[in-house]
């Protein structure tokens, strides 16, 4: 939309909208395949979906809310940790088809698990503390 210079107000709404289904649509996938875990993936469903119908009301009444520095953060954060997800995916997939990707993929074990869980913990934290900080702002706007 950006290149042929044709944003609309629908595109402004539905845009952030469609980045949040999809980040939900993949925590909730790795949820199923047992990768993380649930409560953690409710707390980041909360906090987007309150911050995401808060901008929207927002949006509605000819108000604007920029991005803060918080938020892009957790954006990026949550990419990355769904990113190592998939990689994680990947390998584990091609070690099970190819011998000497087995082996170091074996001797890792335990530990590529862990290092996800570290990741979610810090994507939790991060997507928790942008969604106080949110609502925090919001409110002394209000006041």
């Amino acid at each position: 939309a950006k290149k042929y210079n044709s944003i609309t107000s629908f595109g402004k709404i539905l845009d952030p909208i469609a980045d949040k289904f999809l980040t939900l649509a993949a925590f909730l996938i790795f949820v199923y395949m047992g990768l993380i875990e649930s409560w953690m993936v409710f707390f980041i469903l909360v906090r987007e979906v309150g911050v995401t119908f808060s901008r929207l009301r927002a949006t509605l009444h000819g108000h604007v809310l920029a991005a803060e520095s918080a938020g892009k953060l957790k954006t990026v954060t949550q990419i990355v940790t769904i990113s190592f997800i998939l990689a994680f995916l990947l390998l584990r997939e091609w070690a099970s088809i190819n011998s000497s990707v087995g082996n170091f993929w074996n001797a890792g074990g335990p530990y590529w698990m862990s290092l996800i869980q570290v990741l979610m913990v810090v994507t939790l934290l991060l997507t928790v503390i942008s969604g106080v900080m949110y609502f925090q702002s919001k409110k002394r706007q209000d006041v």
